[in-house]
Order: structure tokens, then sequence, then C-alpha cells
């Protein structure tokens, strides 16, 4: 005989949410999509923003392993939020924790449609892509679409060293510098 227990719907969503994360090996916290369409954020985890670099990019933001964009528009309805969730502080915290290579000034803070903080960088708010992977972790980058355009958040341009000078360049699709 099986007992069981009653779950709320937001304990259930929290459940697989961590499931999912934990299969897909994505680092917390994160936001995702609720059954409304609007994005909430289950994690009582800290939030941070750091850097991490790629040859092509440079040095840009991410949150939880995850990379961050920013939209050329100001505003991503809900119908958005399913394909961009933004990043959220969680529960009960003032300001995102600034990581190895950000600009701790530069974070910052704006309310959401549904009242949450959305974390912003440099006075943009910052959002992650949901078909980004692990193995095409910035796959968002000058994605245009119905909302815009999004930029993956370069705080560092790539440097690429030739025979006698040393040069900075923008490759072609590059993101957002800040």
């Amino acid at each position: 005989m099986v007992k069981r227990t009653s779950v709320d719907t937001r304990t259930r969503a929290s459940i697989i949410v961590v499931a999912t994360a934990t299969v897909l090996g994505l680092g917390l916290p994160f936001t995702v999509p609720d059954v409304s369409g609007a994005a909430s954020n289950f994690s009582s985890v800290t939030v941070v923003v750091s850097t991490t670099k790629s040859a092509p990019l440079g040095t840009y933001l991410e949150s939880g392993g995850r990379t961050l964009y920013t939209l050329n528009k100001t505003s991503c309805p809900s119908k958005c939020l399913k394909y961009w969730p933004p990043l959220l502080l969680a529960k009960g915290q003032v300001k995102a924790n600034a990581g190895a290579g950000v600009v701790s000034s530069k974070l910052g803070k704006v309310r959401d449609s549904a009242g949450a903080w959305q974390v912003t960088y440099a006075g943009k708010a910052l959002y992650w892509f949901a078909k980004d992977t692990k193995a095409k972790p910035v796959s968002g980058n000058q994605v245009k679409d119905t909302w815009g355009v999004w930029a993956v958040v370069v705080t560092k341009k790539p440097v690429h060293v030739g025979t006698s000078t040393t040069t900075t360049t923008v490759p072609s699709g590059g993101g957002t510098s800040f």
C-alpha cells in the first residue's frame, strides 16, 4: 500500500525545477517560467553575477553557470519570459552579489511586472535564454525575435595578439559591451 501525501502546486513545481536542473546539470539559482507564464524564482540561494570567458566573445556575465543577456528594448512581456526568463533576486535578497570580474556598483535591480526584483547591470535588465544548453551555453547572442535583439553582456572584448601588435576586435555577432 502506497501512502500519498499532499504537496501544494508551488512545492511540486519547485521539486520539478530542482530535479530538471540536476538532470540537465544546470547551476542554481535559476529562474523558470511557472504555469501562468510569469517568471518565478524558487531558490532561496543568494544570486551571484560573475564573469566567464570565451575566445570569440571575450569576458561576459553569467550567473549559476548560465549566460546572461540584455534586450535592446525596455520590456519583455509574459510570452517573452517563456524563452527569456529574467534573473530574479532570491526572496529577501537586497542586491545581487558581485562575483569575479563584476563591478559591484553596476549591479542593480528593477521591479518586474509581477512585483519581483529583477537584477540589472549598468541599468539593463538581465535574462537567461531557455534554449542555452551545457553544450551551447551562448546560443542566444544576437537573436532577433518579436521582442527585439538579445545580446550577451560583454564586460571585456576579446584581445587577439598579432605578430607585432595587440589589437582588440569585436567578432561579428558580438554582444553588448558595458
